[in-house]
């Protein structure tokens, strides 16, 4: 900041606003209580997100890092740095502050706090590596395609018909289609497994390698987050979920065996349990998915692996071309006199279980974000874009070493330099 002009008490308390922003910025510990975030992770983050306002011809909301004393100004309280505007939206999700205290602490009027929110997390929604980019991406590469060769569109799950037809062998690898688009978001790394006997999960090494094995494996929960009670007795009882005893919203959310979110369903009132919600909102990877409704695709070796908990008992009847891996409920075990829990059981159980950790290690990143613990004022629909920009936020640091390697690892080198300015 400038030192050579003369303020008066309005100024001095903007630029104090602006001193201490920057302090939190730059010191990692204020930081990372703040963000979760490592300043070399914000700094990068900061980097993407000017580019992206700058290509969609936003900049002109933002100060420019030259224009200190218009942004000292208390009468032009209606713009903020790029960097500032980035860190409340990342303090909201974290701490689920409310706007009231958004505007206080950060220096500018209500108004201007909720709009720099929507478009913060409109940009952080497009250039992070997002549940719905992830999914986005997939299913453009492996599109599925008629005889003729033309699209085929989404698949629609039909009770009585569970999948198309096809001569029972060894299926050939899904072909990916020619030029794959190049996504415009963050990095996302091609994760493998690190779970004993699971195949790795549906990534982005196949816009490389223009195959990829049907035999892929996803775990999948659902997680309630509390929502606040209305006037409307009906919607009322529509949140109310009996099995958490209060008023929640659900969202199914999917894995890959490497740990990345790939997928969000959507978010539901909470009377709908999490196997309705996996057949109303199945995680669709195009052509990649298809096997897992098809009941005559073949062995072991090239179905599709769905991980998930005993509350999903029954899944297999809506895909019936995977191979579930769910546990086994002690009084349906293989004991043909008790019914009990025989040792095979035992086996079958640990094995599911150390395979569906990995979603519960997602959730767990997922709900250390306040705002998907807190009881959320918005709607269903508002509370999963709101989900889906943390579940970008978790990819990015979750695969940060693979995706600064794999993207630009000359960029974070110079993050030290840009952080101080």
């Amino acid at each position: 900041m400038t030192d050579n002009r003369t303020y008066g008490p309005d100024q001095d308390i903007s630029v104090l606003v602006e001193a201490i922003l920057d302090n939190i910025i730059q010191t990692p510990e204020k930081l990372h209580a703040l963000t979760l975030m490592s300043p070399e992770q914000f700094t990068y983050l900061c980097v993407k997100f000017a580019k992206r306002v700058t290509e969609r011809n936003l900049y002109r909301l933002f100060w420019d890092d030259d224009d200190d004393a218009g942004a000292s100004d208390p009468e032009t309280h209606t713009k903020m740095y790029i960097r500032h505007a980035l860190l409340m939206s990342l303090t909201r999700k974290k701490e689920a502050s409310a706007e009231e205290f958004l505007d206080v602490t950060f220096g500018v009027d209500q108004g201007t706090a909720r709009r720099y929110l929507k478009v913060a997390d409109g940009v952080l929604a497009e250039i992070l590596p997002t549940a719905r980019n992830y999914t986005a991406t997939i299913r453009k590469i492996y599109e599925r395609r008629d005889d003729t060769g033309a699209n085929a569109g989404p698949r629609t799950p039909d009770p009585e018909r569970p999948g198309p037809p096809s001569t029972p062998g060894p299926p050939a690898p899904v072909a990916a289609t020619d030029d794959p688009p190049t996504p415009a978001i963050i990095g996302m790394p091609t994760g493998g497994s690190a779970i004993p006997g699971i195949p790795a999960g549906p990534t982005l090494e196949a816009a490389a390698s223009k195959q990829l094995s049907t035999r892929v494996a996803t775990a999948t929960d659902g997680t309630n987050t509390p929502a606040e009670r209305t006037s409307d007795a009906g919607w009322n009882r529509a949140i109310y979920s009996g099995k958490k005893k209060a008023h929640t919203y659900n969202t199914n959310t999917t894995a890959a065996p490497d740990g990345m979110i790939i997928h969000i369903s959507e978010t539901v009132p909470g009377s709908a349990n999490g196997p309705t919600l996996f057949r109303e909102s199945p995680a669709d990877f195009g052509a990649l998915s298809d096997p897992e409704t098809n009941p005559e695709t073949p062995g072991e070796d090239h179905r599709p692996i769905n991980i998930h908990d005993r509350g999903h008992r029954g899944i297999q009847k809506d895909t019936p071309g995977a191979e579930a891996r769910i546990g086994i409920k002690p009084n349906t075990g293989s004991d043909p006199e008790t019914g009990g829990l025989t040792r095979r059981d035992l086996d079958h159980n640990a094995e599911a279980t150390r395979a569906r950790i990995v979603i519960k290690h997602a959730i767990s990143r997922i709900k250390q974000y306040r705002i998907t613990t807190k009881p959320y004022l918005g709607t269903p629909d508002q509370f999963n874009d709101e989900l889906n920009v943390v579940t970008g936020l978790v990819n990015l640091m979750h695969g940060w070493d693979r995706i600064v390697k794999s993207e630009d690892p000359a960029l974070v080198a110079a993050l030290g330099a840009w952080r101080t300015r």
